[in-house]
């Protein structure tokens, strides 16, 4: 699963820094035109004023937030392992197909943050009802700790809520088909950690609010933490056989995820957690197979 800004990927839930337009935005997304005045070509002015709307947001969204910054990130990761498959003769073919166009056009809507148009205002909702109706859940159990203690403590948390969410993305037959659009890559690459349903992403920022509730919005994130994760985040999807060693029952590894994305089923329900393998060891549901999969996708 992707990290970035909204799901940690992939994000934190921005409740203290909210901005009435994101609202506006999102309320414009959805807002269907009336009574459409059609101009030459055969395009209404609502259609085209939406259109511009859409990209005057975009455009804002990357010049006044980190996702310029997680951009450059994926490409020079993305430089830096088609340089290594080129030397060592990888399947580098696998960037001239169709999957990774379709992997391409999902990392723009992410890191542009076009679904966080929708994922925000969902939980800001579910935020404002839950300190509305049962303000005693809100128990900020991280208040009076450092910050750098804050902030590992609550990346422990969401991990620990993500595995099992993706368990449940597993388990839930209406959430396996949402999830199946993640699966369906044939070929992984660096940016297929973004490849997922607007409906996973939101369900990503509820689940996300779990510990915000439980434990309080955590200091701001680090840029050099918040890049790393990027790259650690889409480097476990960039189909190279790297391993941890001893750390691999502590943290995922590349080779670790790639037999979550075996088209083999026994493997494909194996290998949840998103940042630390400890969660698979503790559960059951770890599958350290030294080689990797014969082949991806469902």
């Amino acid at each position: 699963m992707p990290i970035s800004p909204s799901s940690i990927h992939h994000r934190i839930p921005r409740l203290a820094q909210h901005r009435p337009d994101h609202a506006a935005h999102a309320a414009l997304m959805l807002r269907c035109p009336t009574s459409p005045i059609v101009v030459a070509g055969g395009v209404d002015v609502a259609t085209m004023a939406f259109l511009m709307s859409l990209w005057a947001t975009m455009i804002a969204q990357l010049t006044t937030s980190l996702a310029w910054q997680a951009f450059a990130a994926l490409l020079a990761l993305f430089l830096v392992m088609v340089v290594v498959e080129w030397i060592t003769r990888g399947r580098i073919g696998r960037y001239l197909d169709s999957s990774f166009l379709t992997d391409v056009i999902y990392t723009v809507l992410v890191i542009g943050g076009v679904y966080a148009w929708v994922q925000q205002p969902v939980v800001n909702l579910v935020d404002s009802a839950l300190r509305q109706h049962a303000p005693l859940l809100y128990l900020d159990l991280l208040r009076g700790a450092p910050e750098p203690l804050q902030l590992v403590l609550f990346l422990i948390a969401v991990d620990f809520c993500r595995y099992w969410k993706h368990r449940w993305l597993h388990a839930v037959p209406w959430l396996q088909a949402v999830h199946s659009i993640h699966h369906g890559a044939e070929n992984l690459n660096v940016l297929t950690t973004y490849r997922m349903h607007l409906a996973e992403y939101v369900f990503d920022g509820l689940i996300t609010l779990v510990p915000v509730v439980l434990l309080g919005i955590p200091p701001a994130m680090w840029l050099p933490v918040y890049l790393s994760l990027i790259v650690l985040s889409a480097l476990h999807h960039s189909d190279t056989n790297i391993s941890f060693g001893w750390l691999n029952r502590i943290l995922v590894c590349p080779r670790f995820h790639d037999t979550h994305h075996s088209a083999e089923r026994a493997e494909y329900d194996s290998n949840y957690a998103a940042m630390f393998s400890i969660w698979d060891v503790l559960f059951g549901t770890a599958n350290f197979k030294t080689t990797r999969p014969e082949r991806y996708g469902l």
